[in-house]
């Protein structure tokens, strides 16, 4: 498996997650409060996947680093982008990460083509 393919299985299983939790929420409380009205179900959906967004965060960070210099490409590749990039990258449907972006590690410049694994 190359540099590429993990940082693509990473994001696959933060998608999926996402997905497996939400949906789940959403029905249950669907189940639970079936009263609701249609804007009180999107706000509380928006609510829950604000909330599971940033544990997400905390679970899935740190684990875009290099695997030789340790630098965290998805903090500079946000940086590189900035926070209007990244919300009209939102906003258009280019959802190019940095992996799909670069073709190596812009600190080390080891290849997201090589095998993943220990780089000494």
């Amino acid at each position: 498996m190359t540099i590429r393919e993990h940082f693509q299985r990473i994001l696959d299983r933060a998608k999926y997650t996402t997905t497996g939790v939400v949906v789940p929420l959403v029905l249950i409380v669907l189940w639970r409060y079936p009263n609701l009205t249609k804007p009180q179900v999107l706000g509380g959906s928006a609510l829950l996947g604000i909330v599971l967004a940033g544990v997400l965060v905390l679970v899935f960070r740190r684990r875009f680093l290099c695997p030789r210099c340790g630098t965290d490409l998805s903090k500079l590749h946000a940086k590189k982008v900035g926070r209007r990039g990244l919300f009209r990258k939102a906003l258009t449907g280019d959802q190019r990460q940095f992996w799909q972006a670069w073709n190596a590690c812009p600190n080390c410049g080891v290849s997201f083509d090589e095998e993943w694994g220990p780089i000494s």
